[in-house]
């Protein structure tokens, strides 16, 4: 299997803790994944460009909306208009406010989802994600929320 074959999925979250859950939770659902870890919006960034430049783009993109230095309105803003990215973008926010969804379409998010709070609810959502946005990923790894 090439390189280019393996889905590749990038998160980027200014909490170390968020990502390392997301993490293994991408691991439980799709183990054959190569899935890239960012704790600020400027390593995402060039981590995209330079896989961009080598013929690599991902699969799918996670941006947590709050973050410092660069938020990730910012951040999906750059990797939609700059890098011209588009791979599905996919905003998160611990916070519910329907304005956060808003904005982050407006930027060029295809979706927005709030934070889960439990590790179950994390499966389920990255599950639900991963069958609307990384279909080719879907039928070969059997993807089902977790029960």
């Amino acid at each position: 299997m090439s390189i280019n074959e393996i889905p590749l999925i990038v998160m980027v979250d200014d909490r170390t803790s968020d990502l390392e859950i997301n993490q293994f939770a991408l691991e439980k659902i799709v183990p054959d994944a190569i899935i890239k870890g960012f704790l600020c919006g400027k390593e995402v960034l060039n981590y995209l460009k330079q896989e961009k430049e080598k013929g690599r783009i991902p699969d799918l993109i996670l941006v947590d909306l709050q973050m410092p230095t660069m938020s990730g309105l910012e951040v999906i803003h750059e990797i939609k208009t700059q890098l011209q990215i588009n791979s599905p973008t996919i905003a998160f926010s611990s916070s519910s406010l329907p304005e956060n969804a808003i904005q982050a379409k407006k930027n060029g998010a295809e979706d927005f989802f709030v934070k889960p709070l439990t590790f179950k609810k994390n499966i389920d959502c990255f599950s639900l994600i991963l069958k609307r946005y990384m279909s080719k990923v879907a039928p070969k790894q059997n993807i089902s929320p977790a029960t």
